[in-house]
């Protein structure tokens, strides 16, 4: 497999590290899904039907989006292949009303099963009973236990994790033309002051709420209801960088 020889700890862990083709496939499908679904976002927040319909000088903004989300595996005959392949299979009456919310579902579940799943064995340090310790198991013992379903856990999480990562960094290609329109012309406002953060106050639905969030009240409501069947508080990327700063068994 091309791998350098070395103890087996060692291989494990750059094992987890590893990122397949199919990986980096899902990634490149959930980024043009995500400049889709921020496109879909901008035009309700512009209260536009169609990018022909906004300011002109908006124009370069809605083509640089439009040419991000391309995909070439989707045929011409679906909206003139401008649609990605994640929403392939939806009806226009769905496109139009589900799309993003779909993503922003698809996301928040991420983050549920990073932090569900990936410290299932290990619980967070209870900070309000102090250093009183009344059990005779060995707290550190435990907290550095680890075993093959940890490390699986582990490995499906990091891909996880990596994704968010990848979804939530710059797009050089719009950045460079969201950062030179919103800074003169931003309606409202509507724009945020780079597209990177317009990208994570759209997957932060719980976090960001009020007049800065993109997700209609009624919508959050929506998503919410997945982790109230689970009887788990509600989690977005915003939330998930405390889970992971405050477990004793993370190493960041």
């Amino acid at each position: 497999f091309g791998l350098d020889a070395g103890g087996f700890g060692l291989d494990m862990e750059y094992l987890m590290t590893v990122l397949e083709e199919e990986h980096m496939l899902i990634i490149e499908m959930l980024q043009k899904a995500t400049t889709f679904a921020i496109t879909q976002s901008l035009l309700d927040k512009l209260e536009k039907e169609s990018k022909d319909d906004v300011h002109p000088k908006l124009v370069p903004i809605f083509a640089a989006l439009e040419n991000h989300c391309y995909d070439p595996d989707v045929s011409e005959d679906i909206d003139g292949g401008q649609r990605p392949k994640l929403f392939e299979q939806l009806s226009p009456a769905q496109l139009d009303e589900d799309a993003y919310y779909r993503l922003l579902g698809w996301i928040t579940r991420f983050c549920f099963a990073i932090t569900t799943i990936a410290f299932q064995n290990h619980s967070k340090l209870d900070v309000s009973s102090g250093f009183q310790v009344e059990s005779s198991v060995d707290v550190f013992e435990h907290l550095l236990a680890d075993d093959a379903a940890d490390h699986a856990a582990r490995a499906s999480c990091s891909a996880l994790l990596n994704i968010l990562q990848e979804l939530l960094a710059k797009y050089e290609e719009v950045e460079a033309v969201w950062g030179a329109i919103a800074e003169v012309h931003n309606p409202k406002p509507k724009l945020s002051h780079s597209f990177a953060i317009q990208v994570a106050s759209f997957f932060c639905p719980f976090s960001i709420s009020g007049g800065h969030g993109q997700t209609p009240v009624a919508k959050v409501q929506q998503l919410k209801q997945f982790f109230d069947d689970a009887q788990q508080e509600e989690t977005d990327p915003l939330k998930l960088v405390s889970v992971l700063l405050y477990h004793p068994n993370v190493a960041i």
